[in-house]
Order: C-alpha cells, then sequence, then structure tokens
C-alpha cells in the first residue's frame, strides 16, 4: 500500500491581532489583493486570497490550523474519501469513464485535479445506488 507523499504544518494562533487581516482577505468578493515585499509586488489568485482567507480567520478566532499539501495522484480510498462515496462505488465511476485513471502496475492512481473536478461537479448528483453505498 502506498503511503502518500505529503508536507504537514500545524500552525498555533500567534498573539498578533489579526481580525484587520481577516477582515480585508475575507471582504475581498473580487480582484486581488497586492502584496509588498522589500519593494516588489505581487498578484494573488483569488483561489490563493480565499485560502488566506480562511487560514487568517480561523487564526483570528485563536484555532489551530492545519496546511497539507499532496501529491497530485490519489489511492483509490483517497479519492473515494475526498468524494464522500465508497471505495467500490469510486471503481465503478472509474471503470464506466466517469473520472480518468492510470494504472501503471496494479493499483489505480487518480489525479488529485480529476477528482476534485469531479466532486465540484456532481456533489449533489450522486445517482441513488451510490448513495445507498455511501
Amino acid at each position: 500500500m502506498r503511503t502518500p507523499h505529503h508536507v504537514e504544518r500545524i500552525v498555533d494562533p500567534p498573539a498578533d491581532d489579526l481580525s484587520r487581516l481577516a477582515g480585508v482577505l475575507c471582504g475581498r468578493t473580487t480582484g486581488v489583493c497586492t502584496v509588498d515585499v522589500d519593494g516588489l509586488s505581487a498578484a494573488v489568485p483569488d483561489s490563493v486570497r480565499e485560502v488566506l482567507a480562511d487560514i487568517v480567520a480561523a487564526l483570528a478566532r485563536g484555532e489551530s490550523i492545519s496546511v497539507v499539501s499532496h501529491e497530485p495522484t490519489v489511492t483509490t480510498q483517497e479519492a473515494a474519501d475526498l468524494i464522500g462515496v465508497s471505495r467500490p462505488t469510486l471503481v465503478r465511476l472509474l471503470e464506466r469513464g466517469e473520472i480518468a485513471y492510470d494504472q501503471p502496475g496494479s493499483h489505480r492512481r487518480v489525479s488529485l485535479r480529476d477528482v476534485v473536478s469531479y466532486q465540484r461537479s456532481h456533489h449533489h448528483n450522486l445517482e441513488p445506488q451510490d448513495e445507498a453505498v455511501r
């Protein structure tokens, strides 16, 4: 069984008051923020800003957060857990061609991007038989 490679970092709330930063990040609904470091600025994509907003808001509430990076592929069990179905249901989705996969050996590997895309487009459209297996 493959152990997924990931980096995890747990961050405890800082002593600084983050409510202002949380308000700025959370209050932005369109466009991008800029970050100035030593006179340089970089545009922050909305998807990154949203993650930063969630992190800062949790820290501002005094919560610890955990940030984990994942490999670009996942096992069938990891994919099933992300979608919220059983592994056998996920395998049926793979075999029906609803989610692409690679099988370099005896184990299937699923692109994390494909799993997330499927999850977003089918979250409320699971077939009744799939719901029963969950």
